[in-house]
């Protein structure tokens, strides 16, 4: 076995035959239980665990402008919501049409294979369970999830049993709900597109 790694997570890498290895528990479980990661993945998990808030918000913004440009593309005007506005954060408008969407952006969807679902935060309901968008949209790394937000509720509402929970964000306040991303694929609700959309604009 190469030579172990220790990161300030307590977590244990080692790195041999051309992959990372992560010891998941304790040494004597983790001989049982260890699995073979590549290199980006470690560090996908590496930056998961040091979540920053202010980048992760300015992240978030980002990706929250670029949808913006991908709708005014479209021949929508764009009007942007402001500090801690919890209803929607993009109100579109094209005609007589009116159109809110929720954003938020999932990064390692790639490493879990789950999209995180946000629905509480420092005991108040957030995310998900608090928005009034009509459209709730997950940017993960190569896709744009667009989904309609009160089926969505329902949908998840339905099938919570078989979903796990999990704590993060800032401080951990944060309540997931991980959904597994292959059983969005043919869901009525929702509509993915490829992340080149944002990037190229199209």
């Amino acid at each position: 076995m190469g030579k172990i790694t220790k990161f300030k997570h307590k977590r244990k890498f080692w790195e041999e035959d051309g992959l990372i290895w992560l010891y998941t528990s304790d040494r004597v479980k983790a001989k049982r239980n260890c699995y073979a990661l590549d290199k980006q993945i470690i560090i996908d998990i590496y930056k998961y665990m040091h979540y920053n808030f202010e980048k992760d918000l300015k992240d978030g913004e980002k990706y929250e402008k670029l949808f913006g440009q991908y709708l005014e593309k479209k021949g929508y005007k764009i009007e942007y919501s402001e500090g801690n506005f919890k209803d929607f954060d993009i109100l579109a408008q094209k005609d007589k049409d009116m159109i809110t969407y929720e954003i938020k952006k999932d990064f390692i969807t790639a490493t879990t294979g789950n999209l995180a679902v946000e629905y509480k935060c420092n005991g108040k309901l957030s995310g998900l369970a608090a928005t009034k968008a009509e459209y709730y949209v997950i940017i993960d790394e190569k896709y744009i999830n667009i989904f309609r937000t009160k089926e969505f509720k329902e949908w998840i509402g339905m099938n919570k049993k078989w979903f796990k929970i999990v704590k993060g964000g800032d401080n951990k306040k944060a309540f997931n709900i991980l959904i597994p991303r292959a059983l969005i694929y043919n869901l009525s609700f929702v509509e993915t597109l490829p992340i080149e959309y944002l990037n190229n604009n199209k």
